[in-house]
C-alpha cells in the first residue's frame, strides 16, 4: 500500500492507532485489543475517508477522519456488546455504517471535498485533480 499510495498507508497507520487507543481508553478487554479488532475498523474507515472518497487536502479533513475513526470504535464496542450474546460478530459493520454516514453527510460538512464515485482512484490522484482545477480557475 505504501508504494501505490503513501497517503492511504499513512491514514491506515493513523486510523489503526487511533482506533486501538480509543478502545484502550474505553476499557475494552485486553484480548480484544491484542487481536487487532479495534484497530482494523479504524484502519478501514481512515483509508476510505482519508483520500479515497474525500480529497485529503487539509488538516481539518484529517481531524474529521480521525473523529470518524473514534465513532467507529465506539460503535464497534456497542455492537460487540449487543451481538455477542446471540453469537454474532460485528466484523466490519462499524466501518460500513460510519463510512456510509460520512459519505452521506460529507458534502454538507465544511472542509470535506467528496470525490465523485465515478472518479475514485488513489488519494494522490484526487489531490492532483483538485490542484489542477484550482490552477485552471485562478
Amino acid at each position: 500500500m505504501a508504494v501505490s499510495s503513501p497517503i492511504s498507508a499513512t491514514f491506515a497507520l493513523m486510523g489503526s492507532t487511533v482506533g486501538t487507543l480509543t478502545g484502550v481508553a474505553m476499557g475494552v478487554g485486553r484480548a480484544a485489543i491484542a487481536s487487532g479488532a479495534y484497530g482494523f475498523n479504524g484502519c478501514l474507515v481512515s483509508i476510505s475517508l482519508g483520500g479515497l472518497f474525500f480529497v485529503a487536502n487539509s488538516f481539518k479533513m484529517v481531524v474529521y477522519v480521525m473523529l470518524a475513526v473514534v465513532f467507529a470504535t465506539i460503535l464497534q464496542a456497542s455492537l460487540t456488546t449487543l451481538m455477542t450474546p446471540v453469537g454474532l460478530p460485528c466484523l466490519t459493520l462499524p466501518f460500513i455504517l460510519i463510512t456510509w454516514l460520512w459519505i452521506y453527510a460529507g458534502s454538507s460538512i465544511s472542509g470535506l471535498f467528496p470525490v465523485d464515485i465515478t472518479t475514485v482512484t488513489i488519494a494522490e490522484d484526487h489531490i492532483k485533480r483538485v490542484k489542477l482545477a484550482q490552477k485552471m480557475t485562478s
